[in-house]
């Protein structure tokens, strides 16, 4: 006899409270399945999707938050359009890797461009996503991440260079970068990489 998916508590959000509410009416597949199987699915999902699916069951919230690839990219322009989108969306972001604890980061992907202000709007207060996306890098360099894939166009390159952490990191296999003229400092002395795949666009290289 075909073994039956069970009905499983599915959570609705709403009320704008962040509050999730339970009703048994839907079939949770995904809390069946193994871990592995799991994370493989989720790996094709961006952030934001991600985290609603946190919202389905306790189950899809383990499984949310120990995904291994992060995707923060494809993220909707309109969550990005005034400065004080950004700074919610940012808040949105870092929340959820604070709730992700220990959990290893394989892959990290970030696609993300500074604001660009009409000449009418008021002093852009943006300035700050550099440094906190800097440490969004080296939070998966500490999760022992393994792929790096990042793009991203910011703001001063001077006071905020690519962090030296990166080539440092001995889980790390492939790393892309594409940024605007950023200085990459690599370390100053010798030292070992598991680098197998290395791509540079619109760096300058500071040694």
């Amino acid at each position: 006899m075909a073994h039956k998916p069970k009905l499983r508590a599915v959570a609705s959000c709403g009320g704008g409270g962040g509050v999730c509410s339970e009703s048994k009416s839907m079939i949770d597949r995904l809390s069946d399945l193994p871990d592995q199987v799991a994370h493989h699915i989720l790996a094709f999902l961006t952030v934001t999707d991600l985290v609603r699916v946190c919202c389905v069951s306790k189950r899809c919230r383990e499984l949310s938050l120990s995904a291994p690839s992060l995707n923060f990219d494809e993220i909707p322009l309109g969550c990005r359009s005034t400065c004080r989108d950004r700074l919610q969306l940012m808040t949105y972001l870092e929340r959820f890797l604070y709730h992700r604890g220990d959990n290893k980061i394989q892959g990290f992907r970030v696609n993300w461009e500074r604001h660009y202000m009409d000449e009418n709007d008021t002093v852009c207060i943006c300035a700050s996503e550099h440094y906190r996306i800097i440490t969004w890098i080296n939070n998966a360099v500490r999760r022992n991440v393994e792929v790096l894939d990042l793009k991203m166009t910011l703001y001063d390159s001077e006071e905020a260079p690519f962090p030296s952490s990166v080539f440092l990191c001995g889980s790390l296999r492939s790393l892309a970068v594409d940024m605007n003229f950023t200085l990459l400092r690599t370390p100053s002395f010798a030292f070992s990489s598991s680098l197998y795949f290395l791509e540079l666009k619109d760096v300058c290289n500071r040694g």
